[in-house]
């Protein structure tokens, strides 16, 4: 559940308990309330049960980077991986060769909270 805080101003000279919002509230939550309302919290242990793809707010302590993997990746300009295809490129996501690629940052961290550990891609 995501609670969002309303501010408020204070009334100088008048003794009231009323709280008076402020005329102009935040329009649109800042960037780290919307990540954090739109993905849902796991802990490591739920996520390594978990057999889903995709984003997840998991709160864990570094240990450090997995050896022997990759960096990066050539990638379309649709972000997907591209594959090397009769001396170019192809994107399987764009079903076409891509003659523009630029290298993409990717790499494995290996994480624990309290006694649970995992490799996580990031």
């Amino acid at each position: 559940m995501c609670f969002v805080i309303r501010y408020s101003v204070v009334i100088h000279g008048v003794e009231s308990t009323v709280i008076v919002p402020t005329l102009s509230p935040r329009i649109r939550p800042s960037f780290e309330n919307d990540f954090l309302c739109t993905y849902p919290n796991k802990s490591i242990s739920g996520l390594n049960s978990t057999e889903e793809d995709g984003t997840f707010i998991v709160f864990a302590i570094v240990d450090g980077l997995v050896d022997g993997h990759k960096w990066w990746y050539p990638a379309c300009k649709c972000h997907r991986s591209v594959t090397l295809d009769y001396g170019a490129y192809y994107c399987k996501g764009c079903v076409k060769h891509a003659f523009h690629v630029a290298p993409r940052l990717v790499f494995i961290m290996v994480v624990y909270h309290f006694l649970v550990s995992s490799s996580l891609l990031m």
